[in-house]
């Protein structure tokens, strides 16, 4: 219980419901081809992954390359290598390459970050949020950002993780008092997902993934990037609008918060086995696919366990500082 109190229950809190989505999201994505879960898929990577971006941002203001060494460079090489291995020798994949340079999957987001925490001093000056997004709306119209260096992701990405780096917690919850904010951001919520349910049919699921250019969307046209700024101003509100209702008390899942890398880097093998075994095939009727939501939180409950923190933490998180010593000795 120690560890709690020195820990942001708030965030702790954000961090469990955003790795649960994020589970969820990639449960789903098999089966998304229109109707419900079409519409939840959307409503998730809406925000998921830019509100991710946007906390990893806010604590990323006490920058220490060794700290990013051990806790991101070396699990993203660690577990390239381990996903390669997995893809080629159990699920049988004769044709996946093996490269540090493009990401495996989920594994763009180690890289991104990584690259986020090198440039972010470069970033600290007025308006460069704005810039950011202009960036990211720009590379849009380039084909050659490509998954190579998870540039295109990276770019995409880049404006929300710098949001967070400069948001001020203190005041943004002194922007109004608890009831109107909450009562406010739940009519909020509500209006955004039904206008995303009204036109979930006819998005284009890509545009989401901020991983493809305009052209390669067919978005043939030079007020393209239109497109991508409506996208950007309708996540950064609906993310707003969750900031404001997540619970700041300590709850059941607090703790889980302080394992979401645990999850994030399994939860793959576990999604690659279901589609590889062909395990979708018992989820094909509409109640049995709805039920891929519980699928998805029992897998983000389960590998938040203490189990798996203390069975793969020594995998992935190295004692520099032990190794350092031992080699002076």
């Amino acid at each position: 219980m120690n560890t709690i109190k020195k820990r942001d229950a708030y965030f702790d809190n954000l961090k469990f419901l955003l790795i649960a989505l994020v589970v969820i999201g990639h449960t789903l994505e098999p089966m998304t081809s229109s109707g419900v879960i079409k519409f939840l898929y959307i409503l998730i990577y809406l925000f998921h992954m830019p509100l991710f971006s946007f906390v990893t941002g806010y604590f990323s203001k006490k920058y220490s390359p060794t700290k990013l060494l051990k806790t991101i460079a070396i699990p993203y090489m660690i577990f390239q290598v381990l996903y390669f291995l997995f893809t080629r020798y159990i699920l049988g994949d004769i044709f996946v390459t093996f490269s540090f340079f493009t990401p495996y999957w989920i594994m763009w987001y180690l890289l991104s970050l990584l690259v986020w925490q090198l440039v972010i001093p470069m970033f600290d000056f007025r308006y460069s949020i704005m810039v950011v997004i202009l960036i990211g709306i720009l590379a849009g119209y380039d084909n050659s950002v490509s998954y190579f260096f998870s540039l295109s992701r990276t770019i995409y990405f880049f404006p929300f993780f710098l949001m967070g780096y400069k948001f001020n917690k203190g005041w943004f919850f002194n922007l109004m008092p608890i009831k109107p904010r909450i009562i406010i951001s739940i009519l909020g919520l509500l209006g955004i997902s039904i206008g995303v349910y009204t036109f979930s049919d006819s998005i284009d699921i890509r545009l989401l993934y901020g991983s493809y250019s305009h052209t390669s969307m067919d978005l043939n046209f030079w007020y393209a990037g239109l497109y991508r700024l409506l996208l950007y101003t309708m996540t950064t509100v609906f993310s707003f609008f969750l900031l404001f209702i997540v619970p700041s008390r300590t709850t059941f899942f607090t703790v889980f918060g302080s394992r979401t890398l645990n999850v994030y880097l399994l939860h793959g093998f576990i999604i690659k086995l279901m589609v590889g075994y062909n395990i979708y095939a018992y989820f094909s009727d509409n109640y049995k696919t709805l039920s891929l939501i519980l699928v998805g939180f029992a897998i983000t409950f389960i590998l938040s366990t203490k189990f798996f923190n203390y069975l793969l933490k020594p995998l992935y998180y190295v004692n520099l500082d032990r190794l350092y010593r031992n080699k002076t000795t």
